[in-house]
Protein backbone atom coordinates (compact mmCIF):
# COMPACT_ATOMS: atom_id res chain seq x y z
CA UNK A 1 0.00 0.00 0.00
CA UNK A 2 1.57 3.51 -0.91
CA UNK A 3 1.66 6.40 1.56
CA UNK A 4 -0.70 8.29 0.06
CA UNK A 5 -3.34 5.47 0.26
CA UNK A 6 -2.09 4.96 3.83
CA UNK A 7 -2.56 8.51 4.34
CA UNK A 8 -6.46 8.85 2.67
CA UNK A 9 -7.37 5.28 4.64
CA UNK A 10 -6.38 6.86 8.08
CA UNK A 11 -7.43 10.11 7.52
CA UNK A 12 -4.32 11.57 8.19
CA UNK A 13 -4.90 15.31 9.42
CA UNK A 14 -3.17 17.34 7.16
CA UNK A 15 -6.04 18.89 5.23
CA UNK A 16 -4.68 22.69 6.03
CA UNK A 17 -0.62 21.48 5.32
CA UNK A 18 -1.59 19.72 1.80
CA UNK A 19 -4.28 21.81 0.34
CA UNK A 20 -2.72 25.47 1.70
CA UNK A 21 0.86 25.07 0.59
CA UNK A 22 0.06 23.23 -2.44
CA UNK A 23 -1.69 26.24 -3.90
CA UNK A 24 1.47 28.40 -2.15
CA UNK A 25 3.93 26.28 -4.07
CA UNK A 26 1.84 26.57 -7.50
CA UNK A 27 1.81 30.55 -6.57
CA UNK A 28 5.82 30.17 -6.41
CA UNK A 29 5.81 28.41 -9.46
CA UNK A 30 4.71 31.00 -11.38
CA UNK A 31 6.89 33.94 -9.43
CA UNK A 32 10.46 34.53 -9.31
CA UNK A 33 12.33 36.40 -6.26
CA UNK A 34 11.40 39.38 -8.14
CA UNK A 35 7.91 39.48 -8.19
CA UNK A 36 6.51 37.72 -5.24
CA UNK A 37 2.85 38.43 -4.33
CA UNK A 38 2.14 40.93 -1.67
CA UNK A 39 -1.02 39.90 0.66
CA UNK A 40 -3.99 42.29 0.64
CA UNK A 41 -4.70 40.76 4.16
CA UNK A 42 -4.57 43.61 7.08
CA UNK A 43 -4.42 40.99 9.56
CA UNK A 44 -1.47 40.40 10.47
CA UNK A 45 0.13 39.21 13.32
CA UNK A 46 2.26 41.36 16.03
CA UNK A 47 5.58 39.66 14.91
CA UNK A 48 4.94 40.27 10.76
CA UNK A 49 5.99 43.57 11.26
CA UNK A 50 8.99 42.06 12.68
CA UNK A 51 10.01 41.03 9.41
CA UNK A 52 10.90 42.20 6.16
CA UNK A 53 8.73 41.56 3.15
CA UNK A 54 11.00 39.18 0.83
CA UNK A 55 10.47 41.27 -2.45
CA UNK A 56 12.05 43.89 -0.47
CA UNK A 57 15.62 45.12 -1.56
CA UNK A 58 17.94 43.75 1.38
CA UNK A 59 19.51 46.00 3.47
CA UNK A 60 23.23 44.70 4.84
CA UNK A 61 23.55 46.71 7.94
CA UNK A 62 19.95 45.85 9.54
CA UNK A 63 18.81 42.76 7.85
CA UNK A 64 19.26 39.63 10.13
CA UNK A 65 18.41 36.07 8.39
CA UNK A 66 16.78 33.46 9.54
CA UNK A 67 16.15 29.75 8.35
CA UNK A 68 13.35 28.06 9.73
CA UNK A 69 14.27 24.73 9.86
CA UNK A 70 11.09 22.07 9.30
CA UNK A 71 12.51 18.50 10.90
CA UNK A 72 13.18 16.18 8.37
CA UNK A 73 12.96 18.72 5.46
CA UNK A 74 16.79 19.68 4.84
CA UNK A 75 17.86 21.74 7.28
CA UNK A 76 20.54 20.29 9.05
CA UNK A 77 22.29 19.58 5.10
CA UNK A 78 22.21 23.58 4.94
CA UNK A 79 23.58 23.83 8.33
CA UNK A 80 26.73 22.16 7.21
CA UNK A 81 26.74 23.73 4.00
CA UNK A 82 26.44 27.38 5.61
CA UNK A 83 29.63 26.41 7.60
CA UNK A 84 31.24 24.90 5.21
CA UNK A 85 30.88 28.14 3.43
CA UNK A 86 32.34 29.97 6.47
CA UNK A 87 29.46 31.95 7.30
CA UNK A 88 28.93 32.59 11.13
CA UNK A 89 25.78 30.05 12.65
CA UNK A 90 23.62 30.58 15.54
CA UNK A 91 22.35 27.01 16.15
CA UNK A 92 22.57 23.88 18.94
CA UNK A 93 26.43 23.60 18.45
CA UNK A 94 26.32 27.22 19.80
CA UNK A 95 26.37 26.86 22.90
CA UNK A 96 28.34 23.69 23.10
CA UNK A 97 32.25 23.47 24.52
CA UNK A 98 30.81 25.08 27.44
CA UNK A 99 29.87 28.56 25.14
CA UNK A 100 26.18 28.51 27.31
CA UNK A 101 27.34 29.81 30.16
CA UNK A 102 29.54 32.95 28.75
CA UNK A 103 28.43 36.40 29.41
CA UNK A 104 28.60 38.44 26.18
CA UNK A 105 28.31 37.48 22.82
CA UNK A 106 31.48 36.12 20.59
CA UNK A 107 32.32 34.22 17.67
CA UNK A 108 33.90 31.18 18.18
CA UNK A 109 35.42 28.31 15.93
CA UNK A 110 34.44 24.55 16.34
CA UNK A 111 36.85 21.58 16.01
CA UNK A 112 35.56 20.79 12.34
CA UNK A 113 36.25 24.48 11.18
CA UNK A 114 33.05 25.93 11.41
CA UNK A 115 32.50 29.47 12.77
CA UNK A 116 29.48 29.75 15.40
CA UNK A 117 28.05 32.70 17.68
CA UNK A 118 27.85 31.71 21.44
CA UNK A 119 23.81 31.72 21.56
CA UNK A 120 21.15 28.77 20.47
CA UNK A 121 18.39 30.11 18.36
CA UNK A 122 16.62 26.76 17.89
CA UNK A 123 14.54 26.42 21.37
CA UNK A 124 12.58 28.50 23.20
CA UNK A 125 15.23 28.84 26.22
CA UNK A 126 17.96 29.68 23.92
CA UNK A 127 15.82 32.26 22.18
CA UNK A 128 15.33 34.50 25.66
CA UNK A 129 19.06 33.92 26.03
CA UNK A 130 20.14 35.38 22.87
CA UNK A 131 17.82 37.98 23.27
CA UNK A 132 19.36 39.13 27.09
CA UNK A 133 22.60 38.55 25.23
CA UNK A 134 21.66 41.35 22.30
CA UNK A 135 22.22 39.19 19.27
CA UNK A 136 19.37 40.76 17.13
CA UNK A 137 21.09 43.60 17.13
CA UNK A 138 24.77 43.06 17.32
CA UNK A 139 25.08 41.32 13.63
CA UNK A 140 27.43 38.93 14.42
CA UNK A 141 24.93 35.87 12.65
CA UNK A 142 25.26 35.49 9.10
CA UNK A 143 22.46 32.76 9.79
CA UNK A 144 19.77 31.85 12.85
CA UNK A 145 18.49 28.54 12.59
CA UNK A 146 15.08 28.43 14.29
CA UNK A 147 11.82 26.23 15.14
CA UNK A 148 9.87 29.00 16.38
CA UNK A 149 9.16 32.10 13.74
CA UNK A 150 6.90 33.70 15.86
CA UNK A 151 9.16 34.19 19.34
CA UNK A 152 12.25 34.61 17.38
CA UNK A 153 10.83 37.28 15.73
CA UNK A 154 9.09 38.81 18.74
CA UNK A 155 12.28 38.68 20.85
CA UNK A 156 15.07 39.83 18.90
CA UNK A 157 13.26 42.35 16.39
CA UNK A 158 10.98 43.89 18.92
CA UNK A 159 8.66 46.63 17.94
CA UNK A 160 10.13 49.61 16.84
CA UNK A 161 13.58 48.36 16.55
CA UNK A 162 15.21 49.11 13.04
CA UNK A 163 16.66 45.62 12.95
CA UNK A 164 14.05 42.75 11.23
CA UNK A 165 14.52 39.58 10.71
CA UNK A 166 14.56 37.99 6.63
CA UNK A 167 12.95 34.46 6.70
CA UNK A 168 14.01 31.52 4.52
CA UNK A 169 12.88 27.85 4.78
CA UNK A 170 12.85 24.62 2.70
CA UNK A 171 9.80 22.51 2.55
CA UNK A 172 8.95 19.17 2.15
CA UNK A 173 5.65 17.55 1.15
CA UNK A 174 3.84 16.76 4.53
CA UNK A 175 3.13 13.45 3.94
CA UNK A 176 6.69 12.66 2.59
CA UNK A 177 7.42 14.59 6.09
CA UNK A 178 5.53 13.03 8.12
CA UNK A 179 6.47 9.48 6.94
CA UNK A 180 10.03 10.38 7.05
CA UNK A 181 9.52 11.63 10.84
CA UNK A 182 8.08 8.22 11.90
CA UNK A 183 10.57 5.73 10.11
CA UNK A 184 13.33 8.45 11.58
CA UNK A 185 12.29 8.34 15.39
CA UNK A 186 12.72 4.83 15.40
CA UNK A 187 16.34 4.95 15.14
CA UNK A 188 17.63 8.36 16.24
CA UNK A 189 18.97 7.10 19.86
CA UNK A 190 21.03 10.73 20.25
CA UNK A 191 17.95 12.59 20.30
CA UNK A 192 15.69 13.08 23.49
CA UNK A 193 13.25 10.94 24.48
CA UNK A 194 10.65 13.06 22.91
CA UNK A 195 11.84 12.40 19.26
CA UNK A 196 13.14 8.63 19.76
CA UNK A 197 10.34 6.59 19.99
CA UNK A 198 11.86 2.56 19.62
CA UNK A 199 8.62 1.06 20.56
CA UNK A 200 7.58 2.46 16.92
CA UNK A 201 9.88 -0.36 15.38
CA UNK A 202 7.19 -2.74 16.63
CA UNK A 203 4.92 -0.89 14.83
CA UNK A 204 4.03 0.17 10.60
CA UNK A 205 3.58 3.33 9.20
CA UNK A 206 -0.59 2.10 8.67
CA UNK A 207 -0.72 1.87 12.60
CA UNK A 208 1.16 4.41 13.16
CA UNK A 209 -1.46 6.72 11.35
CA UNK A 210 -4.17 5.02 12.63
CA UNK A 211 -3.15 5.92 16.32
CA UNK A 212 -2.94 9.35 15.45
CA UNK A 213 0.36 9.90 14.76
CA UNK A 214 1.77 11.96 11.51
CA UNK A 215 1.94 15.84 10.73
CA UNK A 216 -0.94 18.20 12.96
CA UNK A 217 -0.91 20.99 10.83
CA UNK A 218 2.58 21.26 12.29
CA UNK A 219 3.95 24.21 10.22
CA UNK A 220 0.50 26.48 10.22
CA UNK A 221 0.44 25.87 14.71
CA UNK A 222 4.21 27.25 14.66
CA UNK A 223 3.48 30.26 11.92
CA UNK A 224 0.03 31.60 13.41
CA UNK A 225 1.46 30.95 17.20
CA UNK A 226 -1.30 28.06 18.09
CA UNK A 227 0.58 25.52 20.33
CA UNK A 228 -0.26 23.08 22.32
CA UNK A 229 -2.99 21.47 20.51
CA UNK A 230 -5.19 24.76 19.80
CA UNK A 231 -7.99 24.69 17.20
CA UNK A 232 -7.24 25.74 13.67
CA UNK A 233 -9.19 27.67 11.61
CA UNK A 234 -9.48 28.18 8.13
CA UNK A 235 -8.54 32.32 8.88
CA UNK A 236 -5.63 30.57 10.21
CA UNK A 237 -4.63 28.78 7.26
CA UNK A 238 -4.31 31.97 5.40
CA UNK A 239 -2.74 34.19 7.93
CA UNK A 240 0.09 31.12 7.49
CA UNK A 241 -0.03 31.31 3.30
CA UNK A 242 0.12 35.00 3.73
CA UNK A 243 3.13 34.75 5.96
CA UNK A 244 5.19 32.23 3.81
CA UNK A 245 4.34 33.72 0.49
CA UNK A 246 5.44 37.72 1.93
CA UNK A 247 7.86 36.92 4.62
CA UNK A 248 9.35 33.78 3.80
CA UNK A 249 11.93 33.10 0.80
CA UNK A 250 10.92 29.14 0.07
CA UNK A 251 12.59 26.59 -1.34
CA UNK A 252 11.51 22.67 -1.67
CA UNK A 253 13.46 19.70 -0.98
CA UNK A 254 11.84 18.44 -3.95
CA UNK A 255 14.10 20.86 -5.85
CA UNK A 256 17.10 20.77 -3.24
CA UNK A 257 20.05 21.86 -5.27
CA UNK A 258 17.92 24.62 -7.53
CA UNK A 259 16.81 26.01 -4.08
CA UNK A 260 20.22 26.18 -2.46
CA UNK A 261 21.02 28.46 -5.71
CA UNK A 262 18.57 30.46 -4.94
CA UNK A 263 19.56 31.30 -1.18
CA UNK A 264 23.07 31.78 -2.22
CA UNK A 265 21.48 34.55 -4.79
CA UNK A 266 19.24 35.99 -2.57
CA UNK A 267 21.33 36.47 -0.01
CA UNK A 268 25.32 37.05 -1.63
CA UNK A 269 26.19 34.00 0.35
CA UNK A 270 28.83 32.71 -1.87
CA UNK A 271 30.80 35.04 -0.18
CA UNK A 272 34.68 33.36 -0.96
CA UNK A 273 33.80 31.50 -4.17
CA UNK A 274 33.20 28.31 -2.61
CA UNK A 275 30.06 27.14 -2.66
CA UNK A 276 30.63 24.65 -5.62
CA UNK A 277 33.04 22.98 -3.23
CA UNK A 278 30.84 22.86 -0.89
CA UNK A 279 28.06 21.68 -2.77
CA UNK A 280 30.16 18.75 -3.98
CA UNK A 281 30.54 17.48 -0.32
CA UNK A 282 27.35 17.66 0.43
CA UNK A 283 25.72 14.15 1.06
CA UNK A 284 21.48 15.39 0.92
CA UNK A 285 20.70 11.92 1.88
CA UNK A 286 22.57 11.60 4.67
CA UNK A 287 19.87 12.38 7.48
CA UNK A 288 17.01 10.59 5.15
CA UNK A 289 15.19 7.81 6.10
CA UNK A 290 13.98 5.70 3.17
CA UNK A 291 10.34 5.88 2.85
CA UNK A 292 8.69 2.09 1.76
Amino acid sequence: MSIHHIVLKYRLHILFSVLGFTLLFLNHSNNNNNNVAISSSDKLLPTQTALRNVKEPIDTETDRAIFWHIPKSGGTTLKWYYGCLGLVIANEVSVSNGHDTDESLQVWEHANGFKYVNADTTGLNGIDRAKSLGLGESGLADVMFTMFPHQISELLFPSGSKYKGRFFTMIRHPIERSASMFYYRRVAKHENENVYLPHLKNIDLATYLKRGGGDRNFMVSLLVNKLGGQVLTVEDLNTAKDMLRTKFLVGLTSKFEESVERFDHYFGYDRNGISTECKESLYPGKNRYGIP
